[in-house]
């Protein structure tokens, strides 16, 4: 699709059929420029009621997370893959992807950020160009280099998506935070963060 098809401002696209049966579209929220831009899947039913990305039971797992590696919502950028939520809560479809990258293309820019990370296996595949199948649990914790389009020379960080943590605390709550400790690291490596202490990884939780 050309770009001259986008309407000026986000809030008045309606390019795909998603948009009928949402209530609104949902905007990104936070700081720009920021270090750090957090990349979900789209709006839950939550967000398309509030107009704000994260704000149910996986945002407050968010907020969570930003406190373990110091930071608040209005530091850092937090968006999603697709900006309207999905009847039914449904995956977001390969062409309703495609056709909202335009805006996530947009967020980037504007953001700059040193670190993105994609919370989730859509997000990651919208960022990291991975296939189909790819599977977050084989690549959550890890860094990668992208050298695709807007994300070239940006560090790629995926986490899995909050949601894991609020419908199975127990089976993925370890892991996470595993996960998470080695976020922190990593913007302690660039100089993102300041470590208090060389023993702050022991035991680290959120």
């Amino acid at each position: 699709m050309s770009t001259e098809n986008y309407p000026a401002n986000l809030l008045d696209c309606n390019l795909c059929s998603i948009r009928e049966t949402a209530t609104q579209v949902v905007p990104g929220h936070g700081a720009k420029p920021a270090d750090i831009m957090i990349v979900g899947q789209n709006p839950g039913r939550e967000e398309d009621k509030g107009g704000q990305p994260f704000v149910g039971a996986s945002g407050k797992w968010l907020d969570r997370i930003l406190k373990a590696i110091c930071h608040k919502r209005d530091e850092v950028y937090i968006t999603n893959t697709v900006k309207c939520w999905t009847p039914g809560n449904r995956l977001p479809e390969a062409d309703e992807i495609k056709t909202c990258a335009y805006w996530l293309v947009k967020d980037v820019k504007e953001v700059n950020p040193s670190v993105v990370i994609p919370l989730g296996a859509c997000a990651m595949q919208a960022v990291l160009c991975t296939p189909p199948d790819a599977r977050i649990t084989e690549h959550a914790g890890k860094v990668y280099h992208s050298s695709v389009g807007v994300f070239k020379d940006k560090l790629i960080f995926p986490l899995m998506h909050p949601a894991t943590l609020a419908y199975n605390r127990s089976r993925n709550y370890e892991p996470y935070c595993k996960h998470v400790a080695n976020l922190f690291q990593l913007l302690i490596d660039l100089e993102i963060l300041e470590a208090n202490s060389e023993d702050w990884r022991e035991g680290f939780k959120f």
